[in-house]
């Protein structure tokens, strides 16, 4: 019996060596160059391209080795590019082992310095379809083309034998350009400086690449071939850096051959740059028509939210679906490391207002998109700021609105909408704020301080129409037509200290006008600023108020917003006249002009030599003058007049106008007689005469 097994084992090994020995001679001793020919036939008749193949040579071993040089594959009649491939060097190797069990081992398929160029052309024909080709596996638009076990394809189970009886151990693809031009002329680049794969042990095939220079990178592990079609799926399992984003995928996919279809886990981090701690998961479903993702989380500067995507690629545009809900944002969580200087404008500030960049209207064509945002609170720190906010986005035939269909602010309410078109490249803006707490919100920014601050009310009422048309936000700017009014209601207020307005215009404008001194209670009955848009320029018709128990401000004026020009005469009326503030009534007639990157504040000196000696024609003496000869009983009426809120405020009585004659009583009154003479007036302006 031992004799027999040892005689059998003898008889298996010789006949091994006899087929290692017939496949080592048949390897050496053919001549590849002779087949050179017969190849290229074979692939112009399936491709209807003529290829050429430089020198072959044979390393001869277990594992012999077919070098070619210089293979190339011609491109389609209409394609740019003369060659669709061009390899400076095409290594395959092969096992004669594995011939031995039945299986096609390829031990190593090396490509080096290949350019391949994928072309559509206007009509929407790619090149990589073949004129000559076999017929083709097709899957959710996309093809794969029959390789030479053509015929075993078309038996039952082909595919499943084929996969199981190939074994790929090495691929790699090193230097590769990918040129890829779309039918409207556009070409991308790809450069793959390497990509890797290799059977492990595991029975599963690690990858490696890198594309643009890091610009794509990852590793990670696929299936073997033979799990193609398993109805367990083809796992793969990934680790990768596209653009600077990092992801982690680990997904499996089913029904490769036919539809695609997949399902698994993804885990992204650095998505806006890594500023904020930034991660998302969520689990995906789905195939090449649709997909749709659960979001488990959402993780933006310590801040999480969740929700659901819904993506329909099948139709005629793609159609996206999503919800997002957020129980709290505390947004002091994106505050940069840098102590926060708050500053409305800064007058050395010389930064462009919007971009000139061109919108990308077309986006707004290539897409079906809607959006909802649920937002439980927002606050900062501890300090509630808004609550139960409820947004909505959509994109629709060529349409993008952003809306804020409802919440609260600061105890106030709030609702607006922007409306972008790209049919006649417009934006509309509707704004509507009621009632928001401007005590409360200055708390929670922390702008209060000990020396300026709400003591009680500062309700506040916004309201905003505007329409702009152009190619960029820029334009749009240029273009505005509407109006714009906000009302701060009877408050309260301390106004020891204007430090955190520090080194912006509004602080000069305080400091310039004088109107209180330190540690001063003010009882505002009203402010308002009313603008009114057209073609670009913004009109003030005394529709800047600051209407007080101690003293009542109102500026006209104009801002050009396509010349980027401020002229605005601000006008103050402090009551009776005193020796004290006759100079300072004239020092606060000011006039503001520049630009809003570079305001500039100055005395308005022509109305203030007016407002002294009295000159006038006919009628009330107007601009700074008629803000000590005529007082507007209700300033904040006539501010709102024409708009939403021309009926917050009682109409005024009556209106007070004065002539040269009534000022001289004025002065009689208040100070005695005015003996000063226009010289000593100009000497005031100069700053060479004393001021009481």
């Amino acid at each position: 019996m031992m004799k027999l097994l040892k005689w059998g084992l003898i008889s298996v090994l010789s006949l091994v060596l006899v087929i290692l020995l017939a496949g080592y001679i048949i390897v050496t001793q053919i001549d590849f160059g002779k087949y050179k020919e017969t190849i290229i036939s074979a692939v112009y008749d399936a491709t209807g391209r003529k290829m050429t193949l430089g020198e072959v040579s044979v390393k001869v071993s277990l594992r012999p080795n077919i070098e070619i040089h210089n293979v190339t594959l011609e491109n389609a009649a209409w394609g740019k590019q003369p060659l669709m491939v061009a390899a400076e060097r095409v290594n395959l190797g092969f096992s004669l082992l594995a011939l031995i069990g039945g299986k096609y081992e390829i031990s190593n398929f090396v490509v080096n310095n290949m350019e391949v160029n994928l072309e559509e052309n206007s009509d929407g024909k790619a090149n990589w379809n073949f004129a000559k080709e076999e017929p083709q596996i097709k899957a959710a638009g996309f093809s794969l083309v029959k390789c030479a076990y053509a015929d075993d394809l078309n038996k039952e189970n082909s595919v499943s034998k084929l996969l199981s009886a190939l074994v790929i151990k090495n691929i790699e693809l090193d230097k590769v350009k990918l040129n890829y031009t779309d039918k409207n002329a556009k070409t991308i680049g790809y450069k793959i400086n390497l990509l890797k794969l290799h059977e492990n042990d595991e029975e599963s095939i690690d990858f490696l690449f890198d594309v643009n220079d890091g610009l794509y990178k990852g590793r990670g592990s696929l299936g073997t071939l033979e799990k193609l079609e398993s109805k367990k799926g083809y796992p793969i399992v990934a680790d990768l850096s596209i653009m600077g984003i990092k992801a982690q995928a680990d997904m499996v996919l089913f029904d490769i051959f036919t539809s695609v279809k997949f399902k698994g886990k993804l885990t992204a981090q650095e998505f806006l740059g890594n500023q904020y701690a930034e991660e998302i998961n969520m689990h995906l479903e789905g195939g090449l028509d649709k997909i749709s993702a659960v979001i488990d989380k959402i993780t933006l500067a310590g801040n999480e939210a969740n929700g659901k995507i819904m993506a329909d690629m099948v139709t005629k545009v793609p159609t996206i679906k999503a919800q997002l809900s957020a129980p709290k944002i505390d947004i002091s969580s994106f505050e940069k490391k840098t102590a926060y200087n708050f500053s409305v404008i800064k007058s050395a500030q010389a930064t462009s207002l919007a971009s000139y960049k061109d919108i990308p209207y077309a986006l707004l064509n290539s897409v079906d998109a809607n959006a909802e945002v649920n937002i439980a609170q927002i606050v900062n720190k501890k300090d509630l700021i808004a609550k139960n906010l409820v947004l909505n986005a959509q994109v629709n035939d060529g349409i993008a609105k952003f809306e804020i269909l409802r919440g609260q602010v600061a105890d106030g309410t709030i609702r607006s909408d922007a409306t972008l078109t790209a049919q006649d490249k417009t934006l509309l803006l509707n704004v509507d704020v009621g009632s928001v707490n401007l005590k409360k919100l200055a708390e929670a920014f922390n702008f209060s301080s000990q020396s300026f601050n709400f003591i009680s009310g500062s309700n506040t009422d916004v309201y905003m129409n505007l329409v702009g048309k152009g190619n960029s936000f820029a334009d749009i700017i240029d273009s505005l037509d509407g109006q714009t009014a906000i009302v701060l209601n009877e408050s309260k207020m301390h106004l020891g200290n204007v430090g955190i307005l520090k080194g912006n215009i509004i602080s000069q404008l305080v400091n310039t006008l004088n109107l209180t001194k330190g540690n001063d209670d003010l009882d505002l009955r009203c402010a308002v600023i009313r603008g009114d848009f057209k073609e670009g320029k913004v009109k003030f018709p005394n529709g800047i108020v600051v209407n007080a128990d101690k003293f009542t401000v109102v500026a006209s004026g104009s801002l050009n917003l396509k010349k980027d020009k401020i002229d605005i005469s601000i006008k103050p009326f402090a009551g009776k006249l005193t020796d004290t503030n006759i100079a300072k009534a004239i020092s606060s007639l000011v006039k503001l002009t520049g630009t809003l990157q570079k305001p500039k504040i100055g005395v308005d000196s022509v109305n203030a030599i007016k407002t002294i000696v009295g000159v006038t024609t006919a009628g009330p003496v107007y601009l700074g003058a008629q803000m000590l000869l005529e007082n507007d009983g209700a300033p904040c009426y006539t501010a709102l007049e024409g708009t939403k809120f021309e009926n917050k405020f009682p109409k005024p009585k009556s209106t007070v106008n004065q002539t040269s004659e009534d000022v001289g009583k004025i002065f009689d009154s208040s100070v005695g007689a005015v003996k000063s003479t226009t010289k000593e007036i100009l000497n005031i302006f100069s700053g060479s005469a004393k001021r009481k």
